[in-house]
């Protein structure tokens, strides 16, 4: 037949960062927004409590590994009160610029 096709998202083609977020926000479905947000490949799950923190990571997991998406375990930070996303601190409901970003200002 000589038909070829990618089996991964090749770096480098112009399209391949949008076709990535459409399908990882399709992947996400119902979970996104309401416990899930992604930007490309950085996921963050957010949670009111420990409990439902478990049962939405436990969900998104799920998720990923049904559309055959793999974690880097050195990667991930599971269960944190505070964390930096995309510049951003975010803290118990509280989103700030990083500190690392506006040193520059703040000197």
């Amino acid at each position: 037949d000589n038909h070829y096709q990618f089996t991964v998202l090749p770096q480098g083609i112009t399209n391949g960062p949008a076709t990535f977020q459409r399908i990882i926000n399709h992947i996400l479905g119902p979970a996104r927004w309401r416990y899930a947000l992604a930007y490309i490949d950085d996921v963050i799950i957010y949670s009111k409590t420990f409990e439902d923190h478990l049962t939405h990571l436990n969900d998104i997991c799920t998720i990923l590994k049904n559309g055959r998406f793999r974690l880097n375990p050195e990667k991930c930070e599971i269960a944190q009160t505070q964390t930096d996303y995309l510049g951003h601190r975010i803290q118990n409901g509280d989103i700030r610029p990083s500190p690392t970003n506006i040193n520059g200002l703040l000197s």
